[in-house]
């Protein structure tokens, strides 16, 4: 626990760690990542695939966490938005949406400003991709109802046509029963 900067949880509760509580509601988002990654330098896997591992973390602790991988002899495959983490992977895997993706090997620029840029173009662009299909869509919705008011006002403004024969209302309750 103490490679993971998380020692003092043993001091939080009177049992250490033995004590009984619903960890989820106790522990922060960073101390569980922290403690994922303890489970993960116990185990000492071969391969490690990491979903937004360090999303919580802070800089320093997420490059001591990598570094230790490193140093175990994980291999990690990340997932995540954080230029910082590129220093610790080889090779990069960007998806850029609607079945477009670039394969390409790391070098020492990347996660410099410039890295950082590209991915925040990235983001913006999926971000206004996004903003674009919800603006579709509310335009579709304003189509339909413009269409639905133009229909109702239709029935509303136009008379009923007049007839200028009388209606013949014919009394069937006192009709001959039959034999």
């Amino acid at each position: 626990m103490k490679e993971v900067q998380l020692g003092a949880l043993y001091l939080k509760h009177p049992e250490g760690l033995s004590t009984e509580d619903d960890w989820s509601e106790v522990l922060s988002g960073g101390e569980k990542q922290r403690i994922a990654m303890a489970r993960l330098f116990y185990h000492k896997p071969e391969f490690a695939i990491l979903d937004e591992c360090t999303s919580t973390i802070s800089v320093e602790v997420e490059h001591m966490l990598y570094t230790r991988a490193k140093d175990l002899g994980i291999t990690v495959f990340t997932i995540s938005h954080r230029a910082s983490l590129f220093k610790f992977h080889e090779w990069y895997l960007k998806f850029e949406g609607d079945g477009i993706w670039n394969f390409t090997k790391l070098n020492e620029n990347t996660g410099t400003q410039s890295a950082r840029n590209d991915l925040l173009k990235f983001k913006n662009a999926k971000e206004n991709k996004l903003i674009e299909n919800a603006k579709a869509v509310q335009n579709q919705t304003l189509d339909k109802l413009q269409t639905a008011n133009e229909a109702q006002d239709k029935i509303v403004t136009e008379k009923p046509k007049k007839s200028n024969t009388r209606e013949i209302i014919e009394d069937t309750t006192q009709s001959p029963q039959a034999e």
